[in-house]
């Protein structure tokens, strides 16, 4: 099972290609295209990994964002060109793949234009080349893929958000289709971020679900599972309130499986009047084959956002993201998160020194042969890549 997994000059990250830093975590050098962002990573082997995102586009007949696509060989990243709608603002949030021959990219696209509708998009890898391939109509002004995760060639699944719900679609070998998903009684929007597949009758998915109790914008987690038959929304706890008539906004951002009786979620709360600016604080759930729990995580950084995670055993689990401590003076500067899970706890890792003088975002994590990957931007610089520990 896999997880979820040029256009002008190039800036490297470190000159020398690594460069060493605490916790055992270095950056590696990677190629960044004008305004490149990445958001998502996936690997196939220890010397078949991709990473995805997004780029700004030159090209007079295309929109001003076009898909960012780079793997890594063993020794090195490197730009693979990808596939662009014309007119179209293109970005990819995801990536998993079965084999070398076998990867999927998904995102969204947009025809250029504040008020242009947004539809789901998926990109196939098949060992040379890149192709778009369509993805279902829906029927609705706004829709995205934001996880994806491979079972085999005939058999990957999707997960997204449109202005409907939430966006579940499922690749058979021929065609992408819609599969009906649940929404939770009484809420205003949903939304699904993450994917795990642990058989084709064992999938997860996670994400949040907006309502309005009290006048306050109240936003929970939302987790569902695929039986093999149908999708149905699994209960999952909340962070409480610290104080009554505030709102409480949790919200989960990735998935990973190491068994029926073994997942782990990850994301963030925030104990917020509707509004406000407190900071955000990690949140870490666990399924033990009957029910999700809160496992307790620190939040270094006293302002804290975990995007994703991924495991190499049951004793062995990451979870990344960002994080910035309040400083009464000054801007705060974000930094990436590095939670490491030893079968007993969870802790902090630190993480290398900033590359730039802004914010550096870590956007999704996978693992492979004992090594972890994390993904995102050094806002100002381009493209981040860590590698570890």
């Amino acid at each position: 099972m896999k997880r979820g997994l040029m256009l002008g000059a190039v800036i490297a990250l470190v000159c020398a290609g690594v460069a060493a830093a605490a916790g055992g975590f270095r950056v590696v050098s990677s190629p960044s295209p004008p305004g490149a962002t990445l958001s998502g990573v996936g690997f196939v082997s220890a010397t078949d990994g991709w990473v995805v995102g997004a780029k700004t586009s030159s090209a007079p007949d295309d929109g001003g964002l076009a898909t960012l696509t780079e793997h890594w060989n063993g020794s090195a990243w490197s730009v693979v060109p990808s596939v662009d709608t014309l007119f179209n603002d293109d970005t990819l949030a995801a990536v998993s793949g079965v084999a070398s021959n076998d990867v999927w990219a998904v995102g969204q696209t947009k025809r250029t234009g504040f008020k242009s509708p947004v539809t789901p998009l998926a990109l196939h890898w098949n060992g040379s080349a890149w192709s778009a391939v369509p993805t279902p109509a829906i029927g609705v002004p706004r829709a995205s893929l934001a996880g994806v995760a491979t079972l085999g060639s005939n058999n990957v699944w999707a997960v997204g958000t449109t202005i409907a719900g939430t966006l579940v679609e499922h690749w058979n070998g021929s065609a992408w289709s819609v599969v009906p998903s649940p929404n939770p009684a009484g809420s205003a929007s949903n939304s699904l971020s993450g994917i795990t597949a642990i058989a084709p009758n064992d999938i997860w998915a996670v994400g949040s679900s907006t309502s309005v109790s009290g006048g306050n914008v109240v936003t929970s987690t939302l987790v569902e599972h695929w039986n093999g038959s149908a999708w149905t929304i699994v209960a999952s706890p909340n962070v409480p309130p610290q104080r009554q008539g505030l709102a409480v906004r949790d919200l989960l951002t990735g998935v990973t499986a190491i068994g029926p009786s073994n997942v782990w979620a990850v994301g963030y709360s925030i104990d917020v009047a509707s509004g406000s600016g407190a900071p955000n604080k990690s949140l870490i759930e666990h399924w033990n084959g009957s029910a999700w729990t809160i496992v307790p995580s620190p939040s270094p950084q006293g302002h804290n956002t975990l995007t994703g995670i991924a495991a190499i055993s049951a004793t062995d689990i990451w979870a990344v993201g960002y994080g910035s401590t309040d400083v009464s003076t000054g801007t705060p500067v974000d930094k990436p998160e590095l939670l490491h899970w030893n079968g007993t706890l969870w802790s902090s890792v630190a993480p290398p020194p900033n590359v730039g003088p802004s914010d550096n975002l870590l956007q999704g994590v996978a693992t492979t042969s004992g090594a972890v990957w994390a993904a995102g931007t050094a806002l100002g610089v381009g493209t981040l890549i860590l590698q570890g520990p």
